[in-house]
């Protein structure tokens, strides 16, 4: 017996990436799940432990009525043939059953020969399809969602988000957002987004994304349990296994208050703090200092035989009087993502502290002066302040030289 089926190639496409995504190191998982059911679809299912996409294809052209088993071919052995597929033309596979119920597949129009043999469908993909019977879908126009997805994309880098709304505040959409473990609320108003909860992190909110780019549905359907969502499209069912729900939904939103903001050269900063990595010294003490000294911020590292410094004058936003001392952790402050010396030439930034007298040396995108895409926590250390001063001190004496450059920071070398 044998059935040919024809899909089209953007189907093709997204299935290619599924199997791609296969767990290579798991035996069951490695697999992806064939199934020609009983209403003319090929089933397939194929993922990992924490992503898992079933597709349902019912474009197909089949010799004969076939009643078949499901059975698993090797993923890594399908999406290699499927990608030996000239790159516009449909996809046409070949289902060939014996006596015994085994299957041979090959593909036709090929520039080569690829034939694969089934083996047993896995238990995992069959536990996997008859938990998904129970799913219960809410449908969301895909303009609206892509809109969310859109705005959301504003919010970014964001590490996880929930997205909730209900009958009673209809079409008002509460957004719980996590930036650099901090987390902050929204409201935005969509139309036909009605009755939904679900969570995503990182990972999910970026293939989600992907997803609804991709389609061309006048709906997207989703289903949650919190920490496992369901986004459906007509012909796919993508279930996300997510990390870090329970965490989350704990969190609090934590009340900051700023002690001085003010812009500052990123760029230059990244680049000096990168400078003392690389001394060994340095490196091992895992130290830098703040000095906040009347508009002006000094950097400072220091060891046993080294002491590095620079001092960076504030284009300030609010009094230049603040004054303090504090430490932080070079490698974390090292982390900072800076991509080129434009775009970070004035980084707006700020030290802030929390209700319960946590300081932090918070960074933020021009997009947004509320919520810093990245922080440092930093601990006030007023018994070095004085030592600082001495440090500070060795520079040239500061002058109102320096007040015609208003916009720019004035950074000099110690040694």
């Amino acid at each position: 017996m044998q059935a040919n089926i024809k899909f089209k190639r953007p189907i093709a496409k997204a299935i290619s990436t599924a199997l791609k995504a296969a767990d290579k190191k798991n035996d069951a998982l490695k697999k992806a799940y064939f199934h020609l059911v009983n209403e003319g679809k090929l089933q397939i299912v194929v993922g990992n432990k924490s992503e898992m996409s079933c597709f349902e294809i019912e474009t197909l052209t089949v010799d004969e009525y076939i009643n078949c088993d499901a059975f698993s071919l090797p993923a890594d052995a399908v999406a290699d043939a499927i990608s030996m597929c000239h790159g516009t033309q449909d996809i046409e596979i070949v289902l060939t059953y014996s006596n015994g119920g085994a299957c041979e597949v090959t593909f036709s129009d090929l520039n080569c020969y690829r034939l694969i043999k089934s083996s047993e469908a896995e238990k995992v993909h069959i536990e996997y399809l008859e938990k998904s019977k129970l799913n219960t879908f809410t449908s969301i126009p895909r303009a609206n969602f892509s809109q969310l997805l859109y705005d959301l994309d504003k919010e970014k880098p964001l590490e996880a988000v929930q997205v909730s709304s209900t009958p009673e505040t209809p079409n008002l959409v509460k957004m719980k957002i996590q930036r650099d473990g901090d987390i902050f609320l929204k409201d935005l108003a969509y139309q036909g987004i009605l009755d939904i909860d679900f969570f995503m992190d990182e990972r999910t909110y970026a293939t989600v994304h992907k997803i609804t780019n991709e389609s061309h549905d006048e709906f997207i359907n989703i289903s949650s349990q919190f920490n496992n969502l369901v986004i459906k499209t007509e012909c796919c069912a993508y279930s996300f296994t997510t990390t870090g729900a329970d965490e989350f939904l704990q969190k609090k939103v934590i009340k900051t208050e700023s002690e001085i903001d003010f812009f500052v050269n990123a760029y230059k900063l990244k680049k000096e703090v990168s400078s003392y990595i690389k001394l060994s010294e340095i490196k091992h003490q895992e130290q830098v200092f703040l000095l906040f000294n009347n508009g002006f911020l000094m950097f400072c590292s220091m060891s046993e035989h080294v002491v590095c410094a620079k001092i960076f004058k504030l284009n300030c936003l609010s009094s230049i009087e603040f004054s303090g001392a504090f430490t932080a952790n070079l490698n974390i402050l090292n982390k900072l993502k800076v991509k080129d010396v434009t775009t970070f030439h004035e980084m707006y930034t700020a030290l802030t502290k929390t209700d319960d007298g946590k300081y932090n040396l918070s960074f933020f995108n021009k997009n947004d002066k509320n919520h810093p895409f990245y922080s440092v926590s930093c601990t006030s250390v007023p018994n070095q302040k004085k030592d600082l001063i001495k440090i500070f001190d060795k520079y040239p004496a500061l002058s109102t030289d320096w007040g015609h450059e208003d916009n720019e920071n004035m950074i000099l070398d110690l040694f």
